[in-house]
């Protein structure tokens, strides 16, 4: 008779290592564009600070407008990246979710 192996040790402990993954790596993406949109920042404050020879200059609407459209695009760009990120974890929920699921439909289907 064949000996029949119990898979639910096994399901317990990639879950769990998944969900650990999981947690992890949410903290470190979110960390990363953190990081990334301060780094950034501190740039423009410092190229700011660079440009302040021109206040007086005919120059100024040129470096003010330049100023501007570099803080949209940071601003545009952090905010897809958290989107992306947001949708990349719920997509990961949704496959870990079926991932888990047939994975104890099979165990069941063993057992």
């Amino acid at each position: 008779m064949a000996e029949q192996w119990n898979h639910a040790p096994l399901l317990k402990l990639v879950s769990e290592l998944a969900a650990t993954w999981q947690t992890a790596t949410k903290k470190v993406a979110g960390w990363y564009i953190d990081v990334g949109e301060r780094l950034v920042r501190e740039t423009v404050e410092l190229q700011k600070r660079v440009t302040d020879w021109a206040t007086d200059t005919s120059w100024i609407p040129l470096v003010e407008e330049q100023n501007t459209i570099t803080d949209e695009f940071i601003e545009r760009s952090t905010n897809v990246a958290r989107r992306l990120w947001q949708m990349q974890i719920e997509k990961g929920r949704e496959a870990a979710q079926i991932a888990e699921e047939e994975m104890t439909r099979l165990a069941r289907g063993q057992a």
